[in-house]
């Protein structure tokens, strides 16, 4: 196993089980706007993209309606959303000793960035990353790609083979892999392993993570 440096970490479905209040987010969103969910399966797919893409893709609306979309999520996950999220079993035992070990723990999430550190402060993790990059807080012109590539700007490497990502979606391992760096496809956020096809390295728990970084 090589030795990496920096590591990238997606939140939602990586670090957090965020899905509760994403869910219920988009519910909440979608009555205001006149739709009823009858497949709640599909909303399991919001947790991790950026949530544009997704109503776009899921529910198939325009811009406009994507951008209502969005104002009435957060209308939601402000005040209550972002508090129905918990930490992975072990996630913040992970994190400590990757900390300890000498690397270098970068976030890298499509989450608006001012709910990006309230999570972290929210979990007491803050400490063990040196940078936060996400998204603006109107998810403008801003791609997963955008976020690693902004991530990696601000390694303490410039070598690409001692940085990797680590996360729950296609956006993680396929932005890893079109910046030209490994990834590290977790199992536990999505259960997908298809999705994760392109990744460097798959694990199914956080001891797996464990096993292959430490």
């Amino acid at each position: 196993m090589k030795k990496y440096k920096s590591l990238l970490f997606d939140l939602d479905g990586t670090i957090t089980d965020s899905s509760e209040g994403i869910i219920n987010s988009i519910i909440y969103a979608l009555d205001k706007m006149g739709v009823t969910v009858t497949d709640k399966s599909i909303l399991k797919k919001f947790v991790g993209p950026p949530l544009m893409d997704s109503y776009k893709k899921y529910y198939g609306f325009t811009d406009a309606e994507s951008e209502m979309g969005l104002k009435l999520f957060r209308e939601y996950f402000a005040v209550k959303g972002i508090f129905e999220n918990r930490l992975f079993d072990g996630m913040d035992i992970l994190l400590k000793d990757l900390y300890d070990a000498g690397y270098q723990l970068l976030l890298a999430t499509s989450k608006p960035v001012h709910f990006a550190n309230q999570v972290l402060e929210y979990f007491n993790i803050k400490q063990y990353f040196s940078y936060v990059s996400a998204c603006p807080i109107d998810e403008s012109n801003t791609t997963k790609i955008d976020i690693i590539r902004k991530a990696m700007d601000n390694t303490s490497t410039a070598d690409k083979s001692k940085i990797i990502m680590i996360g729950d979606t296609s956006f993680d391992v396929n932005g890893a892999k079109i910046c030209g760096i490994d990834s590290l496809g977790v199992l536990y956020g999505t259960d997908d392993a298809d999705e994760m096809k392109n990744a460097t390295y798959l694990a199914k728990d956080i001891d797996e993570i464990r096993n292959i970084l430490l």
